[in-house]
């Protein structure tokens, strides 16, 4: 993770937790060659300077890139967390997904806002 918000806080929740037999490990990176090992890279708004560095490093690799910022899919991120009418949503970038083999889910895809790139028509 890069950065402090409420959704980094919730994802520390789930650190030492074990899905399909495989415990996770959350942790904040500072050096972004790091990020090369990570499974999931979320960057928080108030690091959005930093997000064109998480995608670089992550451009070629089966990482899921999360982030909150307004432009996060344009430039090649997968899931961009929102707020609306005083809750979180999300949009997805199916194609950046795609691209390096991340599956994304139907009933995930099916919640999101929109499932483009974050580009108007």
């Amino acid at each position: 993770m890069f950065g402090d918000s409420q959704i980094s806080t919730a994802l520390e929740a789930f650190a030492n937790q074990t899905v399909d037999g495989h415990k996770l490990t959350v942790k904040r990176v500072i050096d972004p060659s790091d990020l090369q090992f990570c499974h999931l890279v979320f960057v928080s708004e108030a690091e959005s300077h930093r997000s064109a560095i998480a995608l670089s490093v992550t451009k070629n690799l089966a990482t899921l890139t999360v982030g909150e910022q307004p432009d996060f899919l344009q430039r090649g991120g997968m899931i961009n967390f929102v707020s609306e009418d005083n809750k979180v949503r999300f949009d997805i970038n199916q194609a950046a997904a795609e691209k390096v083999n991340v599956k994304i889910s139907a009933h995930l895809l099916r919640l999101a806002r929109q499932t483009g790139d974050g580009r108007r028509p």
